[in-house]
């Protein structure tokens, strides 16, 4: 589990620090808290009111169909991962699936 964890916080620091990222601050900010909440299983943290809140500095019970920065910035997020990965040609280590802000993390296909 501690070699796992080591593993994947390498690897969240190498998409963070890459080029495909290096302009994109808030992309990180929320794939960090993604990261952070699914290693620690805190699920319920991962609500689109709750990243608002944490993330993008929203005031709580914000009215997230009025404002969407959290989908859309997940979005972003998602192909700006799968950019990462494919310049990389490895499958994905870390990723977040569509409909939702879970971080799941491949620990068997490349080497994390």
């Amino acid at each position: 589990m501690v070699v796992e964890t080591e593993r994947i916080a390498v690897e969240l620091e190498s998409i963070c620090s890459s080029a495909d990222f290096a302009n994109s601050p808030r992309l990180v900010r929320l794939l960090r808290f993604c990261v952070e909440q699914s290693r620690r299983n805190q699920l319920d943290n991962l609500k689109e009111s709750t990243i608002g809140v944490a993330v993008f500095d929203r005031q709580p019970g914000y009215d997230t169909k009025a404002d969407p920065i959290v989908r859309v910035s997940a979005a972003r997020l998602r192909k700006k991962l799968d950019a990462f990965y494919q310049s990389r040609e490895e499958s994905a280590a870390i990723r977040i699936p569509k409909g939702g802000y879970v971080a799941l993390f491949d620990t068997q296909g490349t080497g994390l």
